[in-house]
């Protein structure tokens, strides 16, 4: 009887739900190891390390630097690094990105590496969404998101939630869609993320294209 009133006890505890919530302070620095391929007339890889770096709090969520370094295509080193002015909502949104040669376009080409936080405490099965509109140099439109918490699985000894995303833009041609996951550890930063981008935009390659994106957290 002890054992039996011990499962019906543990089964009866409530599941703990996940508060994790944008981690960015003045001077927080996310650094992500990017391993892509991208598909244009045949497949090519894209390697760099994409780095975020919070500059300040503001009435609009935080201002930030961010950096794409060592861009590789292919094994060759191809142009300078990127370094730009970012803006991010109080959730952890990309809302603005602008660089000299990518212009605005940058907003979109960095959105996938940013998450939208939960509203509210998380746990395996919940749900939320959102919808934003964008400004850019390539028109106005609108970007949909809906993610769903899979559950909590490890990256190394670190307890992560494992969340599925699907995005979608609208009001542009053609828009950029891609879905995947992320992997967010309990202090909000992201450990891992593996997305599928259709029409990933690259002004300097004269469209857009597809992209599987694999990203790791890098010290």
């Amino acid at each position: 009887m002890t054992f039996l009133f011990a499962v019906a006890a543990t089964a009866m505890l409530p599941v703990q739900k996940w508060e994790i919530k944008a981690p960015f302070t003045e001077g927080f620095t996310q650094k992500l190891a990017v391993q892509a391929e991208i598909t244009t007339q045949g497949t090519m890889a894209l390697d760099f390390m994409a780095v975020l770096t919070i500059k300040k709090k503001d009435d609009k969520g935080f201002q930030a630097e961010l950096a794409w370094k060592d861009l590789q295509l292919d094994g060759q080193p191809i142009g300078e690094d990127l370094t730009a002015p970012a803006q991010l909502g109080t959730r952890g949104e990309l809302v603005r990105a602008e660089d000299e040669e990518l212009g605005e376009t940058l907003t979109r080409m960095a959105n996938p590496f940013f998450i939208l936080y939960p509203p509210n405490g998380v746990q395996a099965g919940d749900k939320w969404s959102h919808s934003q509109e964008l400004k850019t140099t390539d028109g106005n439109f609108k970007v949909t998101y809906d993610y769903e918490v899979k559950g909590v699985e490890k990256i190394g000894e670190t307890e992560v939630l494992k969340i599925a995303v699907k995005a979608a833009e609208s009001g542009l041609t053609p828009p950029m869609k891609y879905d995947g996951f992320y992997w967010i550890a309990k202090d909000g930063t992201i450990e891992r993320l593996e997305l599928n981008i259709t029409d990933w935009p690259v002004p300097p390659m004269g469209g857009s294209f597809p992209l599987k994106l694999k990203a790791t957290k890098s010290k």
